[in-house]
Formats: C-alpha cells, sequence, structure tokens
C-alpha cells in the first residue's frame, strides 16, 4: 500500500499542497458576528466630504419692529396676490360709548354642527355704529322696537352687500343695549327668533 501511494507520489503532494498554502492574514478578534451600527431614531447624516464647504440653513431674521413685521406681511400678500382689506370701523364714538362696548358681555349660543348660531352682545352703554353695527350698511328693517338687516360691509374695500346667511338685530339705548347677529349655514337665519332674543336680553338688563 505505501508503495503503491509512493509511486503515486500521494505523501509528496500532500506536502508540499500544505507548504505552499498562505496564511489567513490574521484579523480583530471578535466574539460573535460582526456587529453593525444602527441609525439612531432622530437620522443620521452623511459626513461631508473633505475639504467641502457645508452652507448653513437658517430662518430669516424677523424684522424688529411691530410695524416692519406688518409691512414684511404686506408685502408678502401682495407677492401672492392676497388682497389687502380694511375692516370698517367706528368713527367719532364719544368715550362714553366706546368704553361701553369695552366692556360689553358676548355670549354665543347654538352650534356650526347645529347649522345655527347667535352671537349675543349687551353692554350698560350706547353701541349705536360700534362692534358688530358698525358693518350694517343700510336696508333696516324695523320689527317693533327693534332694527335688522342682511346689508354689510366688513371692509373699506368693500361694497355693501346682502348676506343670506347672516342677520343682525339690535336695540339700542343711552343706558343700555342688546346687538344679536345670526348665522345659518342653510341661508335662513330666523328673523322671529332673532328679535325674540333682543327682547329677552333687553328685559333682562332692566
Amino acid at each position: 500500500m505505501s508503495n503503491a501511494l509512493g509511486g503515486h507520489g500521494g505523501s509528496a503532494d500532500v506536502s508540499s499542497a500544505g507548504s505552499n498554502i498562505a496564511p489567513s492574514p490574521a484579523g480583530p478578534a471578535t466574539s460573535g458576528p460582526t456587529a453593525t451600527r444602527k441609525p439612531s431614531a432622530e437620522g443620521t447624516r452623511e459626513p461631508a466630504p473633505a475639504g467641502s464647504v457645508v452652507p448653513k440653513v437658517s430662518d430669516p431674521p424677523l424684522p424688529k419692529s411691530a410695524k416692519e413685521r406688518v409691512a414684511a406681511a404686506r408685502s408678502l400678500a401682495a407677492k401672492h396676490g392676497a388682497k389687502l382689506m380694511h375692516p370698517v370701523e367706528p368713527k367719532n364714538v364719544p368715550s362714553a360709548m366706546s368704553e361701553a362696548a369695552a366692556n360689553a358681555k358676548v355670549t354665543v349660543v347654538g352650534s356650526a354642527k347645529s347649522g345655527t348660531t347667535m352671537r349675543i352682545v349687551t353692554a350698560r352703554g350706547d353701541l349705536t355704529g360700534q362692534r358688530e353695527l358698525a358693518s350694517v350698511a343700510g336696508d333696516v328693517i324695523p320689527v317693533g322696537p327693534v332694527s335688522c338687516s342682511q346689508r354689510f360691509k366688513f371692509a373699506n374695500e368693500e361694497k355693501p352687500a346682502v348676506r343670506k346667511n347672516l342677520l343682525v338685530c339690535w336695540r339700542t339705548a343711552a343706558q343700555r343695549s342688546v346687538v344679536v347677529l345670526t348665522a345659518d349655514v342653510h341661508g335662513k337665519p330666523s328673523r322671529h327668533d332673532t328679535v325674540e332674543t333682543v327682547n329677552k336680553q333687553w328685559s333682562k338688563l332692566g
């Protein structure tokens, strides 16, 4: 058997082959599978190439004064085609009436879900031409001592127009005032209910 193996050069081939196998390069010892680093929950950012300049991104500074901020907002609105509106404001109102408007009590009843809301404003003073009444633009209909209208002008740039979904009714005097603004999504605010609310609130003010 040994001669047969030797005749084929089996022993010499195995030993020489073993001596020709290059040892594997030594690497760092690890106790388990190679660990991979996972990105954090906040995410990771690829490092910038060496020598490159990364631009700094920051929000533009806000204007310092309120006047500058208003001017910046108007400029942005004009740039995007938004029309600037100026609300209608009371003019030449005596200080006593202004004080009554500032101290008025406001209550809202109803809900958008129901489709109808009433904004009830009561004051110990005269609200003529103020608050909700500053937007009334004619077509006043008297209902006893109460007045009602559906014609409004909410901004100086607008033309007076009838708002089918809005109705305002009011009663004012030097010592007390009641204003009720009714909004109805179906375009049918009840004059009866609005006038009735004005009269009830007027009686409560005594």
